[in-house]
């Protein structure tokens, strides 16, 4: 992912691994064909029934949703006719977490805290622990990380209390992945060891392999790539051996993401994000679907091809559009395709969609904010309009200071609502510009390596074609001589055109150097530069450093605006002396062109010289340029950029 975007989405794929599974380990002993024939079997007393339910419902909660439901619902309608309220929570936190897992998040948000106020009402301390879990992981899909802490804080010292290592472990290995969706590496880690530790203890495999995601993600964000991807290939290898399909996809991600951002090992991670994406459309998981899709739009726009990135991208929205962080990626991936297919109407209509995300998002993060403030200062006026009837002595004592600290906090409420409202309006105008500016950035380069292109294919056409056809003319013209009987004055004439076919070759081949000069592909810039110069009389070339090879496109570019400048300087300038200087070190590269010319105003319009056109195309290598020069005193122009 561009990269640029997500784009670092590793975080965002642990949200389903690491859920609640553990939270039941006996899941995974039974037989879920046996299970089914006893529940209808109608031999079961009315708690047993209830029981067998719950337990098909969790189960098929990761794997059939129509199933998940429809047991979850049967079981409510059961415990309400027994009057049994905590299984009725239960049922409804289970119907919960099977919206959850198909990506149906505020439906999954009603059920689940229908459930918690079950256990909130019946006191039922584990139910509430769990529910509270479960909500934490809806709202950190959503993106809302405040309220996705608050629900886990809720749930963790209950869990402790009653020292439920397995849920811990799970609960242990949510929160690191929230504190490294947030950048807080350190915390994540120390998170991420304590849930390996419960794992290792419990012998939990599969609790193992999520952690160890979990640990590839810290790795990959921390730069270690080899430790990143041994991490998820333990993952993938564990987690199969297991049947966890779910999460084996996770991990799949994982290695790809490893593969594409860390070792720019294309193959390999298409390889890994095909496999994820096999698995996913066999098992029914929309959310891992978008996912593995994502990587492939990623991996086909690193490879130029932008067309299929822009399919994968539209797959993967049609797949699964409500993690918002995936959405606003995919986005950016189609109007990344359509700037570079040309489409500049379509490709700037998704930027601006993408800019929406971006702020809306935003947007939702500060309404919380205020919200949490409203109900914070609620929560305290009434506390003091309590403590005020109570204790009636020291009300006109404490009036003014109560009074004043109200007016304080309303001003500070309005003072905080401005500047963050300011604050927001300006980032977004900062990304709109941005934006286009890498959209404006990526057409002139687009055209700048379609002229390299065009002239590398119109040097080679002049040297091998044209330049070949003269040179076998002169070879045959001989032949016509020898074989035929020609006068002295059509000996005089066929010396001279043979002379002029020379001079011809000698101009085609002229021609096709400066277009693309041979030397600079063979040798590099200070071998072309070098004799390019010498080619000039009235020009000197200078060069210090090392010289080593550059990116063929910086070498062009380079070449290219030295010949421009010279010629300049010969057309324009009238210069007699030249002088042209190279300076290569070990993370930069400087030219430098200065003549002895008439000189020029640089705040006039210099239309015409071909400078804009040389700036526009050392921005697209993020260079810098620098013109120094006045009427009479000749000009100097210093280009630089870091290698």
């Amino acid at each position: 992912m561009k990269t640029g975007h997500c784009v670092k989405i590793l975080i965002l794929w642990i949200i389903k691994c690491a859920f609640l599974l553990p939270f039941y380990p006996y899941l995974h002993a039974q037989n879920l064909d046996s299970l089914e024939r006893v529940a209808q079997s109608g031999k079961l007393k009315s708690s047993e029934q209830l029981q067998v339910y719950h337990d098909l419902s969790y189960a098929y909660a990761y794997t059939d949703f129509n199933k998940s439901v429809t047991y979850a619902q049967t079981g409510i309608a059961l415990a309400e006719r027994d009057n049994d309220r905590v299984m009725t929570g239960t049922f409804y936190q289970t119907l919960g977490i099977a919206y959850y897992m198909f990506s149906y998040l505020d439906s999954a948000s009603f059920f689940l805290n229908k459930a918690l106020e079950y256990a909130e009402t019946e006191k039922d301390e584990q139910l509430e622990a769990v529910v509270n879990a479960a909500l934490g992981m809806v709202h950190y899909q959503k993106g809302l990380y405040t309220e996705a802490m608050q629900y886990y804080m809720k749930s963790l010292p209950i869990l402790e209390k009653e020292k439920k290592k397995e849920q811990l472990g799970v609960l242990y290995s949510n929160i690191a992945d929230l504190y490294q969706a947030l950048h807080n590496y350190d915390q994540a880690f120390d998170f991420y060891l304590k849930a390996e530790s419960i794992a290792l203890e419990l012998n939990d495999q599969s609790s193992l392999g999520c952690t160890w995601i979990g640990l590839s993600g810290a790795y990959f964000e921390k730069g270690d790539y080899e430790k990143a991807l041994d991490y998820a290939e333990k993952a993938i290898a564990i987690l199969h051996s297991h049947n966890d399909l779910v999460n084996e996809v996770i991990a799949l991600n994982a290695a790809a993401q490893c593969y594409y951002e860390g070792y720019k090992d294309y193959d390999k991670a298409e390889e890994y994000a095909k496999k994820g994406l096999q698995i996913s459309e066999e098992s029914g998981f929309p959310a891992s679907k978008a996912i593995s899709l994502y990587f492939l739009s990623d991996i086909a726009s690193s490879r130029g091809n932008y067309k299929m990135s822009e399919d994968y991208a539209f797959q993967a929205l049609d797949t699964d559009s409500s993690d918002i962080n995936i959405n606003s990626g995919l986005i950016y991936n189609i109007a990344l395709a359509n700037i570079e297919m040309g489409n500049r109407n379509r490709a700037v209509d998704y930027f601006k969609r993408y800019a929406r995300i971006i702020y809306s998002h935003a947007n939702k993060e500060f309404q919380g904010t205020l919200s949490e403030m409203q109900v914070k200062y609620e929560t305290e006026k009434k506390e003091t309009t309590i403590l005020i009837l109570e204790k009636a002595k020291r009300l006109y004592s404490w009036l003014g200071v109560s009074t004043g600290a109200i007016l304080l906090l309303t001003l500070a409420f309005f003072i905080v609502k401005q500047r963050l409202t300011v604050s927001k309006r300006k980032l977004a105008e900062q990304q709109i510009k941005q934006l286009e500016q890498e959209k404006q950035l990526i057409a002139t380069q687009a055209i700048l390596d379609g002229e390299t292109a065009e002239r590398a294919r119109l040097a080679k056409d002049l040297h091998d074609g044209l330049g070949s056809m003269l040179s076998v003319v002169k070879l045959n013209l001989p032949q016509v001589k020898i074989n035929g009987t020609i006068d002295a004055e059509s000996t005089e004439r066929f010396q001279t055109a043979i002379t002029m076919l020379d001079e011809s070759i000698r101009e085609v081949r002229r021609v096709a150097h400066h277009i693309m000069p041979d030397s600079l592909t063979r040798y590099g810039l200070k071998a072309s530069l070098s004799d390019f110069c010498n080619a000039i009389p009235s020009v000197q070339f200078h060069y210090f450093g090392n010289d080593h090879r550059l990116d063929q496109k910086l070498e062009i570019l380079i070449y290219r605006s030295a010949h421009e400048l010279v010629n300049n300087a010969l057309k324009h300038a009238g210069s007699t002396q030249i002088n042209v200087q190279l300076v290569q070190e070990s993370d930069r590269i400087s030219l430098t062109v200065q003549d002895n010319g008439k000189g020029f105003d640089p705040l006039a319009n210099t239309k015409g010289t071909g400078l804009e056109s040389i700036r526009k195309r050392v921005e697209t290598h993020t260079g810098k340029m620098n013109l120094y020069s006045s009427p009479g005193n000749g000009t100097e122009i210093n280009i630089e950029f870091q290698i």
